[in-house]
């Protein structure tokens, strides 16, 4: 939250700062992310589990500034997919509350699509597409038409706040 509110609202300090220092602010990040690649809740939980959450949310968030820091030419097509990524991004918090639905099913339903045998790309693939679908559709049925239905109960104070300044 720190992260966007400092890229939203001093947009100016965080431009400075990743024109100053983010060459070594990038490879003290890839530094950082590096022993995470390794490790898990297994063989080092304590690390993971106390400070590993806090710097792999500094360092993913310093990943997305430079990613938005970048000065991206124009691609054909590549509208489109940020369209769609969007749109899943819309619906992620959907995607995130049934995931784990779909993971459990998984390994039930993958030897019946792909055999016994098939690689676990197959599932894994399976797993992945299915959480967005699943996601995306609990969320278009269920989430929308209850958003609508509260806001048609208690509307938003946004809305009277910005009508008020309007005057």
């Amino acid at each position: 939250a720190l992260i966007a509110y400092a890229y939203r609202f001093r947009a100016d300090l965080v431009s400075r700062i990743h024109r100053g220092y983010g060459k070594w602010l990038a490879l003290l990040a890839g530094v950082g992310l590096a022993p995470f690649l390794t490790l898990n809740r297994s063989n080092s939980p304590q690390l993971l589990l106390t400070y590993g959450f806090s710097v792999l949310y500094l360092i993913s968030g310093y990943l997305l500034i430079c990613f938005l820091q970048l000065k991206r030419p124009r691609v054909a097509g590549l509208e489109k997919a940020g369209m769609l990524l969007a749109f899943v991004g819309r619906h992620s918090y959907g995607i995130y509350l049934w995931h784990l639905l779909v993971r459990y099913f998984t390994p039930i339903w993958s030897p019946f699509l792909f055999g016994y045998h098939a690689p676990a790309i197959f599932a894994v693939s399976f797993y992945f597409s299915a959480s967005v679908v699943v996601g995306v559709c609990a969320s278009l049925v269920v989430e929308a038409p209850l958003l609508k239905l509260r806001d048609r109960i208690v509307p938003s104070q946004c809305q009277a706040i910005a009508a008020d300044h309007a005057l």
